[in-house]
């Protein structure tokens, strides 16, 4: 588990500890070594019980598959079913080992082994252990699977693992644009091989991480004047937002401007209450929320919002601001028997559109726990902007060890921007991705 360890200080990762390559000599075996081994099999089928050290020999000298396939059920050492299963070749034995076994490291060597598509689909989608799924994913090959995974929600690190290996740019641009996972859209981008379609995530995507993340990547001389004039155009808009003084102009840029970093720099310039009331209201932009909100400074105005936002959690931050209610009684509320996961998430939304709250942390943190036990993502920006305000070592290690790979960045940002380093140790994992289903 990821662990936070203030010696240096660092932040230490599991299963990033390089572990050592053993070499194996190549032995001689005699045909008395060849004839034990023999009556040893023998001794296997007919139901006798060699020792330990035998049954080592037996697998090492054999290649008989009845004689493997049956210490791989039987045997009750696992590093002999392990090394028998090794030798196996048999895709259906293999297949119910990969499904069905009760044992981690045996179902991991059948996965390795496997080539079947549809059982490296169910293992991906069904098996309990997300090391164990993701394996699965790498060694597919069916597009149409591939694609059914890089689009199932929720989760994240599944859809990462897969997009990876599609090859179908149509495909990618599609997600680069529409998954929920900034970790996601970025790999699809990542994934793209036409430099064309790169220039159309440039030209058409909304979020300037995809933006950049295909800008590094296109050569073509042609194709990077294409690019020029795309940027020369966005960063005339963004000139001319600068310079605007109209509040309802820059209103209605802020909340249907064509790319963000357009929408933000309208909100950055608005400064009139009613038009903050309004972009509050009615935006669907988290970041331009943040901003405008933060500028809310009129009762009358906030009353107004707190009553008729379409935003549930903006209606509670402006009840806060205007004095109406109180974070304890947010979270108490949230938090209640029989309230559900969408309450708890209007509450981590709704603090979210300010700076740390006294008195909010307990409820911030259980909160986040409680999205990471549900598997929901659709508070994942809120819970990785909590983290800098609420976060401290136990909560960063949290989001490392849960398994989905957006907070997993979140938490590396939290280490960097607090001296800390990511290694392998025994970190807190109060919180598992998906748990709780």
């Amino acid at each position: 588990m990821e662990n936070v360890c203030n010696m240096t200080p660092k932040i230490y990762h599991p299963g990033q500890v390089l572990c050592p390559k053993y070499s194996f000599l190549k032995v001689h075996i005699s045909i008395t070594t060849l004839l034990l081994s023999t009556v040893l099999c023998v001794l296997i089928l007919t139901g006798c019980s060699p020792s330990v050290e035998e049954r080592k020999r037996i697998v090492e000298s054999t290649n008989d598959q009845a004689v493997l396939t049956k210490m791989v059920i039987e045997d009750s050492d696992e590093d002999i079913r392990l090394a028998a299963i090794e030798k196996i070749s048999d895709q259906v034995f293999l297949s119910k080992i990969a499904t069905n076994d009760y044992s981690i490291k045996l179902r991991e060597v059948a996965i390795k082994k496997l080539t079947e598509q549809a059982v490296l689909y169910r293992v991906a989608c069904e098996d309990k252990e997300l090391s164990l799924r993701i394996l699965a994913i790498g060694r597919m090959t069916d597009q149409q699977l591939l694609s059914r995974l890089a689009s199932e929600p929720p989760a994240a690190a599944i859809r990462l693992a897969a997009v990876a290996l599609v090859t179908n740019d149509d495909f990618l641009l599609s997600r680069s644009r529409l998954d929920i996972s900034d970790a996601v859209r970025t790999a699809a981008v990542d994934a793209i091989k036409q430099e064309t379609y790169l220039v159309r995530v440039i030209i058409e995507n909304d979020i300037e991480a995809q933006r950049e993340a295909a800008r590094r990547r296109v050569n073509d001389p042609m194709l990077l004047k294409q690019i020029n004039v795309a940027d020369q155009q966005r960063a005339a808009k963004l000139a001319s937002i600068k310079n605007q003084t109209n509040n309802d102009k820059l209103a209605e840029v802020a909340l249907h401007g064509e790319f963000d970093l357009l929408r933000l720099e309208a909100a950055r310039q608005l400064n009139q209450q009613e038009a903050l009331g309004k972009v509050s209201s009615e935006t669907k932009d988290r970041e331009v929320c943040k901003i405008v909100f933060g500028k809310l400074t009129d009762q009358k105005v906030l009353l107004v919002v707190s009553a008729n936002s379409s935003d549930n959690a903006v209606r509670i931050a402006a009840s806060i601001k205007s004095g109406q209610t109180t974070w304890e009684n947010v979270f108490d509320k949230a938090s209640a028997k029989g309230a559900g996961l969408v309450a708890i998430g209007e509450a981590l939304a709704a603090v979210d559109l300010f700076p740390e709250q006294a008195g909010a942390k307990e409820g911030v943190v259980q909160a986040c726990l409680n999205f990471i036990k549900q598997g929901d993502e659709t508070r994942i920006p809120e819970l990785a902007d909590l983290l800098d305000l609420y976060g401290d070592v136990s909560l960063t290690e949290d989001y490392l060890n849960c398994g989905q790979p957006d907070l997993d960045v979140a938490g590396r940002k939290w280490a960097g921007n607090h001296g800390y380093d990511v290694g392998s140790g025994n970190g807190s994992n109060r919180a598992t991705w998906g748990s709780n289903k």
